[in-house]
């Protein structure tokens, strides 16, 4: 089939561009005839091998969102305007390619829900089936003052009225995304929501002995835990620091890797020095390359996600963890709550309890290592089972569903 795939926001921090990329190339592996539309995207960085779909750059890479996130504190929405800008001016120049070529399906990501609304209302001419991809279901608990609230209950009512005609499917990452879609836009049963979960890409092995020594642990041979990403309001990275200080008596090390967000470096600094926990906390807050990710999760013994109830996102942060064969201690939030559960890849806190969070620090660091050794191996498996190429395959049998072809 000939595919077109939209992303606004390729060029920016975290797994955005590693995601489209591969994505697109697998699909191109499995068949399709891939087009990506979108800001700016390096392929070379992502991919080693000759990719398998075409490069639709707008403007030839004038709105890179790169230089959004570089300059968003000049302005308190250049952020939101620059998310905005692109969602709009990337989604209508694929339409602009969709009215020059025949395409047979139309997949967006990353794109605003009100800007895919609008646009689509607009476009002239036939349409092929539309899927967009939803991986936070948020609408009815949205974090933020009133604005921000009702905006987005203004957008979901607005978004609404495109499902069933042109947009024929929503793809998210979990049943626990899918009950809460329908409830949220108020789908029926016939509404495809079509749950296909986040690829993951598995890395060399590395010894823990030398991840350790480059991340600068060199010699400790104690428990590590790790927060692994960017550090948001709905991650937590508090109870976890509040929890470390419960924690007097043991042996270990706390790991926190990533760009604050909602937060300074500074906040989260004077955090650790407040709960007086500096010399087990190692830092590093700011954007960690893709070549050094691999370096933190292997000198880890345990990942730790102590997110927040707010948190609506999808299970990608476990699922890298799992790339790396590391067990895990999660809040019970969203789908890595269940999924954590049901597969036995590690223990479960209550969400924002430092104090439950503490004890399963806790009871993981006195587990026998047979325990431990099962969580990896179940971490394992989950992460062979979803790779890049399963997750296309995942899309081209909803392709095939929504052009009534074959399986």
């Amino acid at each position: 089939m000939n595919v077109l795939f939209v992303q606004g926001t390729s060029h920016r921090e975290g797994h955005f561009g590693d995601y489209i990329a591969h994505i697109c190339h697998e699909l191109g592996c499995d068949g399709h005839d891939v087009t990506l539309c979108t800001d700016r995207l390096d392929i070379a960085h992502y991919l080693s091998a000759t990719p398998r779909f075409q490069l639709h750059e707008v403007a030839g890479g004038k709105y890179d969102f790169h230089e959004v996130e570089t300059n968003k504190n000049r302005f308190p929405f250049y952020y939101q305007y620059g998310y905005l800008r692109n969602s709009y001016l990337v989604l209508n120049e694929a339409l602009r390619l969709l009215r020059k070529k025949n395409f047979d399906i139309l997949h967006i990501t990353g794109i605003e829900f009100l800007a895919i609304s609008i646009l689509l209302s607009r476009h002239r001419g036939p349409l092929p089936p539309v899927i967009v991809e939803v991986y936070a279901a948020n609408w009815t608990c949205y974090p933020g003052n009133v604005l921000r609230k009702s905006y987005k209950s203004f957008q979901r009512e607005i978004f609404r009225k495109r499902l069933g005609n042109p947009v024929q499917a929503i793809v998210t990452l979990g049943q626990w995304h899918v009950d809460r879609l329908r409830e949220q836009l108020r789908l029926g049963p016939d509404f495809p929501i079509r749950v296909v979960t986040e690829g993951v890409e598995i890395p060399p092995p590395c010894s823990r002995e030398e991840a350790r020594k480059r991340i600068g642990l060199a010699g400790y041979t104690g428990t590590v835990f790790l927060f692994f990403g960017t550090i948001r309001r709905d991650k937590n990275i508090f109870s976890l620091l509040e929890a470390t200080q419960k924690l007097k008596e043991q042996d270990f090390r706390v790991v926190v890797a990533g760009a604050p967000t909602h937060f300074t470096a500074a906040e989260v600094e004077s955090s650790i020095a407040e709960l007086g926990v500096a010399n087990r906390v190692l830092t590093r807050l700011d954007y960690i390359p893709d070549e050094e990710m691999s370096d933190y999760y292997f000198s880890a013994d345990v990942v730790v996600l102590p997110y927040a109830r707010i948190y609506a996102g999808g299970s990608g942060p476990l699922r890298k963890a799992c790339a790396h064969g590391r067990p895990l201690i999660v809040a019970n939030v969203s789908e890595m709550g269940r999924l954590t559960a049901a597969s036995e890849l590690g223990l479960v806190a209550e969400a924002e309890n430092s104090t439950d969070l503490a004890a399963k620090m806790s009871e993981f660091m006195a587990l026998p290592s047979e325990t431990k050794a099962r969580f990896a191996s179940n971490a394992m498996a989950i992460a062979d089972e979803n790779s890049w190429g399963t997750m296309a395959r995942s899309f081209s049998a909803l392709y095939r569903d929504l052009r009534n072809e074959p399986n």
